[in-house]
């Protein structure tokens, strides 16, 4: 049987707060070459304990096979990858992570951040099950190859009964939540309601002019640019949250319109009310399309917030994760070595990579809602149709008796109308809005390429430096 390595475990929890981060490289067979002070302190080994053992030195056993597989099947496929993980302390204690890795030249970047969201407790059942499905698979003589086989597949399994359509759109959907969540947990312990004041944000105690100091200052203005895009892409959802909230109701109204469309042309005994219940019928056919097309371009644009969303969330995270690294390099340094240095351009060129994924993206964003708008005009002109066909309809009505099918119908279809047309302009009201947000992300994304672009410099120019010194 292929029983999990018996390891010492302790149901304790190795600390570190929702302000720290970590990160870690290693080569590519994942040997470690490196890691920050927070990972050394967290893993609760020493430095020289650390460095030049492969990373599952820190893996727990709880962790399921599959996942792993899986992590590094798309790391190596696609270069990066996002993923919630329980490690083992040196002691045995655990400290679970979202951790954001990535490619590199001659091996992998790591990057961790403390999981704050509630999806967190989803991701413990779902592990616990896919590692049950896996134990009894290696009891029942499975290799090590076929267990983690299993596992992956169990853990698909998983991810699409939480609704997700494959673990690409869950991981880019989790670190999105997570850096969500972090910022929220931030700001709430923070004296200033409005700002996220913890000290990797914050330019507090960058004294001097080392190349450390010039450094740090230059990457929180990375930070700051990428916090405020965050901010104004928050209000991108919550618009979009609106937008698909009235895209089911117009979809509802369409469906109650298109039922008085069938009642109408099965009571008209005449050949006006004929014309007028084809006319009605029509009509909506045209409101219909357009809800239609609304509703498809709705779905597109979910789906590019969703990996806008992941590319910003990467960019802030790799970005703040240089912060913290040169503010301990700060504390410790005036100058930093050619090593740390070195460290501190791999971060700030992956912090570039993702910002310009981020950039590229962005770069649509505003046709999004642009032709979110166009569509909704579309449909408020046949909404307005579909009035003046309503009003044919009560005036043919009017000389019917009362018990007469055809009279009533129109007055139900009145109240659909006005409502399609209060909605469409609800729809451009949250469309301005989340063009407003873009704008503002624009503004940003100008200034995030400027301080880019001078962080590279610095960070070659100092790295180049150490080298000669």
């Amino acid at each position: 049987m292929n029983q999990p390595r018996s390891q010492h475990c302790i149901d304790q929890e190795s600390p570190f707060g929702v302000d720290e981060l970590f990160f870690s490289t290693t080569d590519r067979r994942g040997v470690i070459r490196f890691g920050n002070e927070v990972f050394i302190r967290v893993s609760k080994f020493k430095e020289d304990e650390l460095i030049g053992k492969a990373h599952s030195i820190i893996r727990h056993p709880d962790m399921p096979r599959g996942v792993f597989r899986l992590f590094w099947q798309l790391l190596e496929n696609d270069g990066t990858v996002a993923a919630y993980v329980k490690n083992r302390a040196k002691d045995g204690s655990y400290y679970w992570v979202m951790a954001f890795a990535t490619k590199i030249s001659d091996g992998h970047l790591s990057v961790r951040l403390k999981p704050t969201s509630e999806l967190l407790e989803t991701v413990i059942g779902v592990y616990d099950r896919v590692r049950q499905i896996e134990i009894e698979a290696a009891e029942g003589g499975a290799s090590k190859d076929e267990v983690s086989d299993i596992g992956l597949e169990a853990a698909s399994r998983e991810i699409q009964q939480l609704g997700f359509a494959d673990y690409p759109s869950f991981m880019r959907y989790a670190l999105s939540m997570e850096m969500a969540s972090r910022r929220k947990v931030l700001a709430e312990g923070s004296p200033n309601p409005d700002a996220i004041s913890h000290h990797a944000r914050s330019g507090d105690g960058v004294i001097g002019d080392s190349s450390v100091a010039s450094m740090l200052r230059c990457n929180q203005r990375c930070t700051r640019s990428l916090d405020q895009m965050l901010d104004s892409l928050a209000k991108i959802r919550t618009a979009t949250t609106t937008i698909q909230a009235i895209n089911q109701r117009m979809s509802q109204f369409s469906d109650k319109i298109g039922l008085v469309a069938i009642n109408a042309r099965v009571s008209a005994d005449s050949a006006p009310r004929e014309a007028i219940a084809v006319a009605l019928a029509e009509s909506e056919s045209e409101n219909r399309e357009a809800i239609a097309a609304i509703h498809q371009s709705v779905e597109q644009l979910v789906d590019s917030l969703d990996a806008l969303s992941f590319e910003l969330s990467a960019a802030a995270l790799q970005s703040e994760t240089n912060t913290t690294f040169l503010r301990e390099l700060h504390v410790h340094t005036d100058d930093a070595d050619s090593e740390a240095l070195g460290h501190v351009q791999l971060l700030t060129d992956q912090a570039g990579r993702c910002a310009d994924d981020l950039i590229r993206r962005l770069q649509d964003a505003d046709d999004w809602f642009a032709k979110l708008a166009k569509l909704t005009e579309c449909l408020q002109r046949n909404a307005k149709t579909l009035r003046f066909v309503r009003m044919a309809g009560v005036k043919e009505s009017a000389s019917l008796d009362e018990s007469h099918p055809f009279r009533g119908l129109f007055d139900v279809v009145n109240k659909h109308i006005q409502s399609t047309i209060d909605d469409c302009g609800e729809l451009r009201s949250a469309a301005r809005q989340a063009r407003s947000s873009v704008a503002i992300m624009e503004n940003c994304k100008t200034q995030l390429i400027d301080d880019m672009a001078s962080m590279n410099d610095q960070s070659a120019a100092f790295f180049q430096s150490a080298c000669f010194a």
